[in-house]
């Protein structure tokens, strides 16, 4: 190996080093706050992801591993998976565990918004969309969508983006390339503290689907009447009435919490759609593909303004590229 190849190796490896210890340090911290602040929500919670991903992370890991096998060792492919579970086993295990405490923090501090800062800014941010569009922004959605299209759409919104979600966490825990497995982490990390606690708690707010229910009177009646009546092809209107039941009830349930601004579905596409991209071309095309059409949904269903989604891709485009250059991998990405 010439010098040169040693030296981008070591920083690459310093990189890497600096973006794990970031991480611990940040994810300890607000953990450790959420905890702090509201201990028995927070272990109440934690009880019950933990019983979720107890359900879930398998299913999830056994495909992954499968697939993994099959590239690793096409003629014995149980053995390639086998062979990965071993040695990388203990690696996806810390991921998973520390996604599974970071992800309770998340919901505890989002139950917590109304209470450190009551909702306030969804006549402003509905305001904007009427500007903009001259109408409110999910009646031309619902205007592009056909009843045959819908139930595929809203399952891309309601299912696979969850199966997205976790699967990452197991594709980094299983994966060799550790600076740029770090580098996905820590965007992780600061993309649910930035847009999902900070900015979340400063721009609180509702979304269409909850301000009759919040602000009192009609704006948004013709959307409720429509999701209403929708309820075979999307899931939509039954699960804001489960997350209205737990806002009112004060008590932590399974992804619990009200947020609007900025988006978290749209922010974790964009993070990974960023991701993909830096690996392969033709994966970032399948990415950004499916990142549109949750941004998309995002406004269909009422659960955002177009401003919420606009917001996370600008703040998850600084974190993306900013730890590119902490990590020294911005010739990945």
């Amino acid at each position: 190996m010439s010098g040169q190849s040693i030296s981008i190796a070591l920083m690459a490896q310093n990189g890497a080093s600096r973006c794990w210890i970031i991480l611990f340090s940040f994810c300890s911290l607000y953990v450790g706050l959420a905890a702090i602040a509201w201990p028995s929500r927070y272990f109440t919670l934690l009880g019950i992801y933990a019983q979720t991903f107890l359900t879930g992370i398998p299913m999830i890991l056994f495909a992954g591993l499968i697939a993994g096998g099959v590239l690793a060792d096409k003629t014995a492919p149980l053995r390639g998976a086998v062979r990965i579970l071993r040695n990388r086993g203990p690696q996806m295990t810390a991921v998973v565990l520390g996604f599974l405490l970071f992800l309770t923090a998340f919901t505890t501090f989002k139950i917590a918004i109304s209470e450190i800062r009551p909702f306030y800014a969804d006549p402003l941010l509905a305001n904007i969309d009427r500007v903009i569009f001259g109408t409110d922004a999910w009646l031309p959605s619902h205007m592009m969508v056909n009843r045959q299209m819908l139930p595929v759409l809203a399952f891309q919104y309601e299912v696979t983006w969850k199966v997205m979600w976790f699967a990452m966490f197991v594709f980094i825990g299983l994966w060799r390339d550790r600076t740029r497995g770090a580098r996905y982490l820590l965007a992780h990390a600061l993309t649910l503290i930035i847009c999902g606690t900070v900015l979340a708690t400063a721009l609180s707010s509702v979304g269409p689907i909850f301000y009759d229910r919040i602000y009192g009177g009609d704006r948004f009646a013709d959307l409720a009447k429509i999701l209403q009546g929708q309820g075979d092809a999307m899931d939509t209107w039954r699960t804001s009435n489960y997350l209205f039941l737990a806002y009112q009830s004060g008590q932590p349930y399974l992804g619990s919490g009200i947020s609007a601004m900025p988006s978290i579905h749209v922010a974790v596409a964009a993070l990974n759609a960023f991701f993909l991209t830096s690996l392969n071309r033709w994966l970032g095309i399948i990415a950004w593909s499916f990142f549109a059409v949750i941004a998309f949904m995002s406004v269909y269903t009422g659960w955002h303004y177009v401003s919420d989604g606009v917001l996370s891709v600008i703040v998850v485009s600084m974190i993306w590229y900013g730890i590119g250059k902490v990590s020294r991998s911005d010739a990945d990405g």
